[in-house]
């Protein structure tokens, strides 16, 4: 009895080999392109500021619901609005903050003011000789001619007294303090 040698399976075809390797590309390059796609989608939605999202939210749902034409919103600072108190400041007021600051060239730009009762809650931006910015907001107060500093910025770049010291008390939390300084930020932002 003759005994036949082992069968083995037949190699692939190299024109079948061909087209399995074309649809693993062709395959390939349509999950790329579909994960390019998601991630570009991802990455426009987190860049886009969550109060525009909201306010497209509700202009979307209030169209919906009234069928009219959504309202259009102005663009918000993520600070919040500005005070309807704030004011340019008179070129009286920076310049007494002005001599104060420490470093030689800085200088003090957006002046801002509230005015209530004989205090002035002055907010401004330092730049440096250069015009880059170096604080964005910092608020003084002005009581009796005399200069305080109230927020940070304003006490490490001037040499002015703390206003939450005596006899101002007046603590860099203060409203009539955020509401200016919201003010110049929103003036510095373009808002």
């Amino acid at each position: 009895m003759t005994q036949q040698p082992p069968q083995h399976p037949a190699s692939p075809n190299p024109a079948r080999r061909r087209v399995n390797t074309l649809l693993l590309a062709v395959g390939g390059a349509v999950l790329a392109t579909i994960v390019l796609i998601v991630l570009v989608g991802v990455v426009l939605s987190v860049g886009e500021p969550t109060a525009a999202i909201s306010t497209r939210s509700e202009a979307v749902s209030a169209s919906a619901r009234t069928d009219q034409p959504a309202p259009r919103h102005a663009p918000t600072s993520p600070f919040g609005p500005s005070d309807a108190r704030c004011a340019p400041a008179a070129t009286g007021v920076v310049e007494l903050v002005q001599p104060g600051l420490t470093r030689t060239g800085w200088r003090i730009i957006n002046g801002t003011v509230i005015n209530v009762g004989g205090t002035t809650y002055f907010g401004a931006s330092i730049i440096d000789q250069g015009g880059a910015v170096k604080d964005r907001s910092d608020v003084w107060v002005v009581r009796g001619g005399k200069v305080y500093a109230s927020t940070s910025g304003a006490r490490d770049n001037t040499t002015f007294p703390t206003a939450s010291a005596a006899p101002l008390n007046i603590a860099p939390g203060d409203e009539l303090v955020q509401a200016v300084d919201r003010c110049v930020v929103n003036i510095t932002l373009g808002r």
